[in-house]
């Protein structure tokens, strides 16, 4: 289904990995997803373009501190 992350082949191998069902990796008590970039950088011939390099530091640090159950951190991808 288009428009849910890691709902692919790549998703069932990183869910493999951790070890976590379907149902528990898209439960958002449990599991958050958290983009790198934030911004939209538009649309490639290939694919999505990079991450624009502004927005993650804006992002990322303010999201992150109103977290403080975290327990695990894991960054996937070439951007990650």
């Amino acid at each position: 289904m288009r428009g849910i992350p890691w709902n692919d082949r790549s998703g069932d191998r990183l869910r493999t990995w951790l070890g976590i069902s379907t149902e528990q990796f898209y439960d958002d008590a449990t599991v958050g997803l958290m983009p790198m970039g934030f911004c939209f950088p538009g649309t490639g011939k290939s694919g999505d373009l990079s991450p624009r390099s502004e927005c993650a530091p804006l992002w990322h640090d303010p999201i992150l501190s109103r977290l403080p159950k975290l327990k695990l951190t894991i960054t996937v991808g070439e951007y990650a």
